[in-house]
């Protein structure tokens, strides 16, 4: 991504007709457009200020109309799909017919609940136990973890005499994620719960390395590592010996090569080599959610030439070409998307949030965000809005009225839930990104927000929603995203957040065989009025109303876009978070690669409309800080065309500056007699 991408922005000029009525408007510097506006007074001028050197503070501008200046919705017609793709999840084979140890058999039952194999594990197992190499394509979801997990432990028990930690790393996993080397760790710590002489470890990014060269001394048996921290252990550490390691596991090999491994995993390999685990000793086994010409190029650094593939799917026609790839997901898998106006998009997702974790029993999801910035700033954003306040506080009747009247103030919406809202991306620090991940996969409700960091591998447990508030770049990147959910055989729903001129990535997704259905805004929205709590009859006071009697949805929504606006304008951080999350939201969408762009294209966006989306008063040009140059340049114009029109208007004045100037030109130079 470009970060140097130039931000001059600019609201879309008024239609023609409007222009020829009034030519003078182009002057007005305004935020919103001319038919957004509630009113038609203008504030008075105030003395220009100069903003060099500081922060300009929120500013109060117009508020511009939520349901103005929207288009219609249309109707797309039914996908043309000739058949979905779904992958079949279990077989009807037990663990106990796998030729697995009957304690890793009870293991699985008691502690991960697995009793059925699942089709990907029925076909690799058998395969890895006989030693050969193996490339294994399955879906998100399917139990690729467990799939290689189980035949190396196996293996690893029945050796006599007992190997013990000392000895060196026997099985060498690499993850592209710490999250997934935190969760691949904790799976493997309960399959050899009854294998004590069996240690596993776990080395991420973020970690003193200082405590990982003391637990290498005490030694492992298996070790999950991600790429970078292995090859600098590889390359500084005297005692990391990889001598006898006899099986290297690439999981997720897709997402690796999508962040750059591919030159650290060839060292990693070399290194293995040199060290003695020559690719002849050693059995490699590589796991995708999708194979092409770059997994199959890294397959061929690693493993022999000699190799199986599995491939779970029942497709075996399909073209290997990305372009006609058809995609698998889930038969437990709705999917879903919305097409919303610009202006409705934050309202929207409000609403679905709210109305999901209150009204119904599905109160756990992740909301996929494009940048690290719309996650800093969306989190505290959203649980200032709709998480529940604390005003359990008694007091005087007077006091009391004017209790609710400020509340009424803090909360123009009148929503209180008890969300717990998390963010996750990878600029926090390891202690945050663990703890996060640990205590999110462990509370029974939460919404998530989070970048494509949680994309790939991540099994968090009873996730029953994924919302794509941003699109994806790829429909490849579409199906790690929504594998966060249905796993495992159980039941989950998708949606995907999507603009008018955006609709062409549904027809782009039907390419690939994923049908999506549509859900309609208006009905989200309708939920608003379910979710404000009527006031009991002794509470109110005379002459008031219920919040929620006879309020129109319209009212409710606008009322939400308010308090997100207030929250903005009263908190110059989070007004500032805005601004970083809005700028680096449209550097985003102007990278789309280039087959995207003509669903994603950043001449189609109004970047007022946007803004609003964001909470944001600010008129795009004085957001960011070439924005803010361009404004204050665009001020000292304005400045200097009046008072050129002054001077225009009144002559004399020029006259006597110039009278002025020449009485001081002949003072300077008089005698002073």
């Amino acid at each position: 991504m470009d970060s140097e991408l130039s931000l001059n922005i600019y609201t879309e000029p008024a239609s023609k007709e409007s222009a020829k009525k009034k030519p003078k408007e182009k002057k007005r510097n305004l935020e919103a457009e001319p038919d957004e506006f509630e009113s038609s007074k203008r504030e008075p001028k105030k003395a220009k200020r100069s903003h060099e050197g500081e922060q300009r503070p929120p500013r109060q501008g117009v508020t511009s109309s939520l349901f103005t200046g929207t288009e219609d919705i249309p109707r797309l017609p039914p996908p043309n799909i000739k058949k979905q793709k779904h992958q079949t999840v279990f077989s009807q084979l037990t663990f106990e017919k796998a030729n697995l140890h009957p304690f890793m058999v009870k293991n699985l039952e008691e502690l991960l609940g697995s009793t059925k194999m699942t089709e990907v594990q029925r076909l690799a197992i058998p395969i890895i136990l006989s030693g050969k190499d193996t490339i294994i394509k399955s879906q998100t979801g399917s139990g690729k973890t467990l799939t290689y997990a189980c035949p190396i432990i196996q293996v690893l028990q029945e050796i006599r005499p007992k190997i013990s930690r000392g000895e060196g790393v026997m099985a060498l996993i690499i993850v592209p994620t710490r999250e997934l080397a935190l969760q691949s760790y904790e799976w493997l710590s309960k399959l050899t719960k009854s294998f004590t002489w069996l240690v596993p470890g776990v080395f991420t990014g973020g970690e003193k390395k200082k405590s990982e060269k003391a637990r290498m001394r005490k030694g492992f048996t298996i070790l999950v590592s991600t790429p970078g921290r292995l090859l600098d252990h590889l390359s500084t550490t005297k005692n990391c010996n990889m001598s006898k390691v006899r099986y290297l596991i690439l999981d997720e090999a897709d997402r690796m090569l999508d962040l750059g491994y591919e030159e650290s995993v060839a060292k990693i390999v070399t290194a293995l080599n040199d060290q003695g685990s020559t690719s002849e000793l050693r059995q490699t086994i590589l796991l995708s959610a999708t194979i092409n010409s770059a997994v199959e190029r890294l397959a061929g650094l690693a493993l022999k030439e000699s190799r199986e593939y599995v491939d779970a799917s029942n497709d075996k026609e399909q073209a290997e070409t990305a372009d006609s790839e058809v995609l698998c997901v889930p038969d437990t898998l709705d999917q879903w998307f919305l097409a919303v106006p610009p202006k409705l998009r934050l309202v929207v997702l409000a609403s679905l949030v709210a109305s999901k974790c209150e009204l119904t029993n599905q109160r756990k999801m992740l909301i996929f965000c494009a940048t690290q910035d719309m996650v800093d700033y969306l989190t505290p954003l959203l649980a200032s809005a709709l998480s529940q306040k604390d005003t359990t506080e008694e007091s005087s009747d007077e006091e009391g009225d004017d209790e609710e009247e400020a509340e009424d103030e803090k909360n123009l919406s009148g929503i209180n839930t008890k969300i717990q809202f998390f963010r996750l991306h990878g600029n926090m620090t390891q202690k945050e990104r663990t703890e996060v991940f640990k205590t999110f996969r462990d509370v029974p409700s939460g919404v998530l927000l989070c970048t494509d960091v949680a994309s790939r591998g991540l099994d968090l447990p009873k996730v029953d929603w994924i919302i794509q508030f941003t699109a994806p770049p790829t429909p490849q990147d579409y199906v790690h995203r929504v594998g966060r959910t249905a796993r495992v055989g159980h039941k989950g729903s998708a949606v995907i957040f999507l603009a008018l001129s955006e609709l062409g990535y549904v027809t782009k997704l039907e390419e690939h065989g994923i049908r999506l259905k549509e859900m309609d805004a208006t009905k989200v929205l309708d939920e608003l009025l379910m979710l404000i709590p009527r006031e009991p009859e002794p509470k109110r006071r005379r002459g008031s109303r219920s919040k929620s009697a006879g309020r129109s949805v319209e009212a409710v929504a606008t009322d939400l876009q308010l308090q997100f606006e207030k929250a903005v304008l009263d908190d110059r951080q989070l007004h500032e978070l805005a601004c970083k999350a809005y700028v680096s939201w449209v550097r985003f969408y102007a990278s789309y690669p280039a087959k995207a762009k003509a669903y994603f294209h950043y001449k189609a966006l109004h970047l007022g409309h946007y803004a609003k989306s964001f909470a944001l008063r600010d008129a795009p040009s004085r957001i960011g800080g070439i924005g803010k140059r361009n404004w204050e340049r665009d001020q000292q114009k304005q400045h200097s065309e009046q008072r050129t029109n002054f001077r225009r208007q009144n002559p004399g004045t020029n006259k006597r500056s110039k009278d002025r100037n020449k009485e001081l030109l002949v003072s300077e130079y008089a005698s002073g007699l």
